[in-house]
């Protein structure tokens, strides 16, 4: 299985994403799968049957908690990290 290997295109194609209805998003998502060679019907069964929403939602609280404001965000040991460095190093 295929996880993140080609998030790139996600980020990629964050607009199409965001300027979707949610009626046209599992087109857009189906759009990707196929892109990524990922089966489709597996995904689109996954999203309406909301498989992953307690996970997502999950992930959307702890990035609130630790004041994420978009992606992508990397942190270690709750160090912020942009453009490949920290702020401290910046200064």
């Amino acid at each position: 299985m295929q996880v993140l290997g080609d998030h790139d295109l996600l980020f990629q194609n964050n607009q199409a994403m965001n300027k979707s209805t949610p009626d046209q998003i599992i087109d857009v998502y189906k759009g990707y799968a196929k892109q990524l060679g990922l089966d489709e019907a597996a995904l689109e069964t996954a999203v309406k049957s909301d498989t992953y929403k307690t996970t997502i939602d999950k992930d959307v609280e702890d990035g609130r908690k630790a004041a994420v404001s978009g992606t992508p965000q990397s942190s270690i040991n709750g160090k912020r990290f942009r453009d490949g460095t920290s702020r401290r190093s910046r200064r």
